[in-house]
Order: structure tokens, then sequence, then C-alpha cells
């Protein structure tokens, strides 16, 4: 597919963020994978902050992509935030211009760094990832430093999406997120899902490659997988008491967690906490942040992911462990139910309780956990990269000709 020979620019600092390795990285780096084979006749512009990490430095960009550099301000003293913005904004709409840009993509929707305003006669459009600051507002903006600060400049930033010519989201649960803070007309956010890896599929058992990931994490023969962070929505603290109250019932394998955590985090500490809590110091294991290469092998050995998450704009380790064959125990709210249609197990995730009884059939049942992996496989060929970028590309032609 192509849209024509348009000149399309991507602000791709989105990808140099905390969330590097985390669900905005992956997303964007899947996504310019495919964009590459699927469009050829356009040129790319790709703006990125000087002397950062981006989550695609290892993609060899084709011809028809340059990038561009900027340099981050540095200053000595203090000063306004919205002269930030003001600069910034300046510096990239001369960028734009410059290179006589078709379109323009905000990738920075979750930064209050960049002001991700529409440029005032470039067709502009900003992926909204979630609304969890402001869902979880305690957390993001009453309890931390600077919080009233931070979220007066994301109210800001929000009226500054407001003026986009078009919106995209994963979910249709992150569309409603999204509409209940803003206000903007709701035809014109379009909801684009995710896709999984085509690695994702392949889980063989592949004796050697299965021993050389157990040996470097040090896997028992039997695991439940967590894989994400430790802050509060990810609702790691209620998995655990599920599991400690399931523990009391029956056997159980143990739980192996992996992630980017930020060890010197009070999130961390709290996670820490819970588990000398319920005494389950010699059943959870910290394993840090694992590889993409790595990651089908970790779905398909575990016995279930363990995904109790109180809210996500798409939920992507859904899709990537029922793609491995993997059974998954996930919420019943938010996106969750979207991804995993009825392949996974829902659960309240308010409710350690019924958290509990997920783990405790999926471990008791085996007749449900090879209907779960045999349901789950089919669903997640429903989704795919190369889809989610096509999609993209409809909605770059549906802006540029101002439909």
């Amino acid at each position: 597919m192509s849209v024509g020979k348009l000149n399309i620019a991507i602000d791709m600092r989105g990808l140099q963020t905390y969330s590097l390795h985390r669900g905005i990285g992956v997303h964007w780096r899947e996504i310019m994978k495919k964009l590459m084979n699927t469009d050829q006749r356009s040129q790319y512009i790709l703006i990125y902050a000087k002397n950062f990490p981006a989550a695609d430095d290892d993609l060899i960009y084709p011809d028809n992509y340059r990038k561009i550099y900027v340099k981050v301000p540095f200053f000595r003293k203090k000063i306004s935030l919205f002269y930030l913005w003001s600069l910034d904004q300046q510096r990239i709409y001369r960028i734009l211009k410059n290179n006589s840009v078709d379109i323009a993509i905000l990738t920075t929707f979750a930064e209050v760094w960049f002001p991700g305003k529409k440029f005032r006669d470039i067709p502009t459009i900003t992926w909204v990832y979630d609304m969890i600051p402001f869902i979880f507002e305690e957390k993001y903006f009453r309890k931390v430093k600077y919080g009233a600060l931070k979220r007066y400049f994301m109210n800001k930033k929000i009226k500054n999406t407001q003026e986009m010519d078009y919106i995209i989201t994963s979910s249709q649960s992150g569309k409603q997120d999204w509409l209940k803070f803003a206000e903007y007309p709701e035809n014109r956010v379009i909801v684009n899902p995710l896709g999984v890896n085509e690695n994702y599929h392949k889980f063989a058992q592949d004796e050697k490659k299965i021993d050389g990931v157990r040996k470097k994490y040090n896997l028992d023969e039997k695991f439940i997988f967590y894989l994400g962070g430790v802050d509060p929505r990810k609702n790691l603290h209620r998995a655990l008491k599920g599991y400690a109250i399931a523990r009391e019932k029956i056997s159980l394998p143990n739980i192996v967690i992996a992630g980017n955590i930020n060890k010197q985090h009070r999130d961390y500490f709290a996670v820490c906490q819970q588990i000398r809590k319920y005494n389950l110091d010699d059943c959870v294991r910290f394993v840090g942040f694992i590889p993409d290469e790595h990651l089908p092998v970790m779905y398909g050995l575990a016995e279930f992911l363990l995904f109790p998450s109180l809210c996500e704009g798409f939920g992507l380790p859904v899709l990537e462990a029922m793609a491995s064959g993997c059974p998954v125990l996930t919420s019943n709210i938010s996106a969750m139910p979207e991804v995993a249609g009825n392949c996974a197990f829902l659960v309240r995730p308010h409710s350690a309780e019924s958290i509990a009884d997920g783990i405790i059939q999926i471990i008791q049942n085996n007749d449900l956990r090879n209907k779960m992996i045999n349901c789950g496989k089919q669903r997640a060929k429903k989704f795919s990269w190369e889809r989610t970028a096509r999609n993209l590309l409809n909605i770059i032609e549906k802006v540029v000709n101002n439909e």
C-alpha cells in the first residue's frame, strides 16, 4: 500500500524517554519496521533528541528516511516550562517547513517536556497511549514532588492535544478514557490496535535455546510469569496477595517478575514489603529486564502470565503471551478484555480473592489451560504490526486529503 508521495515527519522523541524499553518504545519500533516495507514512496523525516538512545537505534532505514537530531536545551537556572515549550514548538516547526512536510505525527503525548501542539498550518496527529496519570491522579499528581505543577502542565497538554486534526488510540477503552478528560469530536478519534511480533508465534521446542534461557534466568521447571512495572496501577500488590491466598489452598510454582524495575524507587520497596508480609521471600524472584529475543521462550515456558493490571492503553503482554501459547490471567476491565477476548481467565482486579481463584483454576485445570492456549494462539493471529502500520497510513491519507 502507498498513500502517494508525501513528506511525512515523525517526532521520534517519544522513543527516547524512560519508555524506551516499555510499551511506547516497542510500539513505535515495530510500526517503523513495517512502515519501511509498506510505504516506499513517501519521504520520512524522523526527528530525535541529540545524544539520547532511541528504541529504534538498531533499525537500518532505507534511503527515503532521513534522521534529524535536535539539541536538548540545558539551562543553569530554572526557567518556565512554557518557555521550553515555545522554543521547542518553534524549532520543530522550522524543521517541518524547511522540509516541506505534508503531515506531522507526534509520539510524545506521555511526556510533559514536549508541548504536543498542532503546527499551525501543517496537519498534525498524535497517538494518545493512555490517560493513566488522570485516572490515578492520587499517585501521579498528589503524592509526588511538584505533582500540582505536573498536573497543571498535563492539563495544558490535553488542551494542546485537543487542537489535533486526528487522535489515535490503541483500544476502544483508551478512546473512551480520552473522551472523559477532553473535549474532542468522537469521530476524530481513531482506534488502531497494536500488533504482535512474528517471533512470538514461532516458539518451538528448541532445546538448546530453552536450556540457555533457563540457565540465564535460573528458572524452575514450572513458574508463574509476571512482566511489567511495579507501580500501583499494575496491581502487583493484589496479585501477590491473591497468590498468597491461593498458596494456602494448593501447591504453587514460584513467581518470576521481569521488567526494567528501578530498585531504588519507593514502589519497589512497597512490593518488597508486600512479599515479606505474606512470607513469599522464597516464592518470588526478580530477574530484571528481558530482551525481545528471550521473551517468547519465557512466555512459552511459563505456566501462565499473571497480568491483573488496573489500567492499560492496550496491554501488549497479554497479546504476546497468547501468541506464544502461554495461558493468561488478566483483568476484566480497561483494555484487557478487548485484547484477550474469551481466550484468557478474566478476574476482578480489585479483588485478591478473585485473583486467587483464577490462579487455582489455571493451575489445577489442564483442560482449561489447553483451551486457553489454543484459543489464545488463534486470537493473536488477528493482530499484526503490519495491519497497525497500514491503518496508520490510512489515517495519514485521511488527514492529508482533509476527509
